[in-house]
């Protein structure tokens, strides 16, 4: 089903050590702003085998999304969640050289032309400073919107990328809570 929205960013802060057998949690949802445009493009690390002068076996693995996100505005509060930066009383921001942005999961939603909606969360992003294109007023109006880039990459816990469902009757459930509390992957009962 083509896309035709994207709506509904909202970072998770990742509490604690993300470390092989521990499960992970998340802190209090971030909106992050108004969604414009969202790329995320997986990296892959492959491998060809070539054997009798042909190649004979092929693998290929995603090792994480590269993400770019346009966005209509992103507050001084909201930078600071997501990238480490401290905010005064006066609502101005401290960008320092050691700034560390936190993990976090990252969820959204996409529209579907059918009507309904594929809901997607990254489980661990990490963002990078936000890019800032200013221009002169001239005779025409041009807006200026924010793009932060990130990178999603697996949890240590669990091995654990993204996942991603489309809406259905069987699982509104689940999806009503997708904006406040991270969906976790369930193993399906067996038989299933």
């Amino acid at each position: 089903m083509p896309k035709i929205g994207f709506s509904n960013l909202v970072f998770f802060p990742l509490e604690g050590v993300d470390k092989e057998g521990t499960p992970v949690t998340y802190g209090t949802p971030v909106k992050v702003s108004e969604a414009i445009t969202g790329g995320f493009t997986p990296q892959t690390s492959e491998a060809s085998l070539y054997a009798d002068d042909t190649q004979t076996d092929y693998h290929s693995q995603i090792t994480g999304y590269d993400i770019s996100l346009n966005t209509r505005d992103l507050t001084p509060d909201v930078e600071a969640k997501l990238l480490g930066y401290k905010v005064d009383d006066n609502g101005g921001v401290l960008r320092e050289r050691d700034a560390t942005a936190p993990y976090g999961a990252l969820a959204f939603k996409s529209k579907l032309s059918d009507g309904t909606y594929e809901y997607n969360i990254i489980y661990k992003v990490k963002f990078s400073p936000v890019t800032r294109d200013h221009q002169t007023q001239g005779e025409s109006i041009e807006f200026q919107t924010p793009t932060i880039t990130g990178r999603g990459i697996p949890r240590m816990s669990d091995g654990a990328l993204d996942y991603s469902v489309r809406e259905s009757a069987t699982n509104k459930t689940a999806l009503a809570t997708w904006f406040t509390d991270v969906y976790e992957f369930v193993e399906p009962a067996p038989g299933v």
